[in-house]
């Protein structure tokens, strides 16, 4: 019969903390990737303007979205999308205000190969994306309320479910 040997090293724990640059959990003694300056740069300059461009239409412009400066030099911008509640009221009690941010690694893939075919397929199905974000995060787009003062959806990759 074998055996085997106890181990005799003590099991490392520690605590993890959230990471609001990318709304995801790492442990606190390591920071998140740092994405290379020039894809977030690229991807801030040229890239965010289509997604801005894109909720802009799928909303018929009532949802406004501005670029927002990036934490760091090395991360990407976010968005912030806000609107107006509408005239009527709405289902929640405060106006639409959600800031989405997406992770370093996912920005840095989109300068890989076949980046930019990912990237236009996920901006076709960014209508169904924002849709589908409405009832888990307690937003409501028709009335342009949401539930909490402040949305952040964050750690955003560029995949999608929807062609």
């Amino acid at each position: 019969m074998l055996s085997t040997p106890a181990c005799s090293s003590p099991i490392k724990r520690f605590s993890i903390n959230a990471n609001p640059a990318h709304n995801s959990r790492y442990p606190k003694h390591e920071t998140p990737p740092p994405v290379h300056p020039v894809p977030a740069e690229h991807f801030t300059a040229e890239l965010l303007p289509r997604i801005v461009e894109r909720i802009a239409r799928f909303s018929r412009g009532t949802l406004h979205a501005e670029i927002l400066s990036p934490i760091a030099p090395d991360q990407p911008a976010r968005l912030r999308v806000r609107a107006s509640t509408h005239p009527e009221g709405g289902r929640y009690g405060y106006p639409i205000d959600i800031t989405l941010s997406w992770d370093g690694i996912e920005v840095d893939r989109l300068f890989a190969s076949g980046g930019e075919t990912r990237f236009a397929e996920y901006l076709d199905a960014l209508p169904a994306k924002l849709n589908a974000w409405q009832e888990p995060r307690q937003i409501d787009l028709g009335s342009r309320t949401q539930a909490d003062p402040a949305v952040l959806i964050g750690g955003l990759d560029f995949e999608h479910l929807i062609r």
